[in-house]
């Protein structure tokens, strides 16, 4: 940022009349923590305080708090609150689930039930057909959770990956 001339010129004749040049005095902002609050921040690096949570999580790095977060609060349904594995799955989720008009449409005998692929079109009258749609077609293993949409992945041990289509 520039000075202003006028500025300058007022500072030259000041210290002319004055015969000092002006100081310049650092200032220091001091802060301290309570050492409780010290301590309790050197040893947990983030918190989650985010539902469905009762008590906030702790997590010693970043990383382990972007796995928690990415895992259980990125893909979540707001009607069930069920945690899904993207964002695809999650919107096949809410509209088998959620949907009165997907209700009607599968009542009348529509094709319903959406591939797990994201880019296929594919819709199924039953998800046993979609089922074998993805083992067919997509090579998803035959043990693959094919449950995911109405279950989501809370209760799993280990988010499974799912094949590339």
């Amino acid at each position: 940022m520039k000075r202003s001339r006028e500025l300058r010129e007022e500072l030259d004749s000041d210290s002319e009349t004055a015969g000092t040049q002006p100081t310049i005095r650092p200032v220091f902002k001091v802060t301290q923590l309570d050492s409780a609050i010290d301590d309790e921040l050197d040893s947990f690096a983030m918190r989650c305080n985010l539902p469905p949570h009762r008590e906030a999580l702790a997590f010693k790095t970043y990383d382990e708090y972007e796995v928690h977060y990415n895992k259980s609060h990125t893909n979540r349904c707001l009607e069930c609150r069920k945690n899904f594995p993207s964002e695809h799955l999650l919107n096949v989720h809410i509209e088998e689930c959620h949907d009165p008009l997907v209700t009607v449409k599968r009542e009348k005998g529509e094709h319903t039930y959406s591939c797990f692929v994201e880019g296929c079109e594919r819709k199924c009258m039953t998800h046993q057909k979609r089922r074998m749609h993805l083992i067919d077609k997509h090579m998803y293993p035959k043990n693959f959770f094919f449950a995911v949409t109405r279950d989501g992945i809370d209760g799993l041990s280990a988010p499974r990956e799912s094949p590339r289509g």
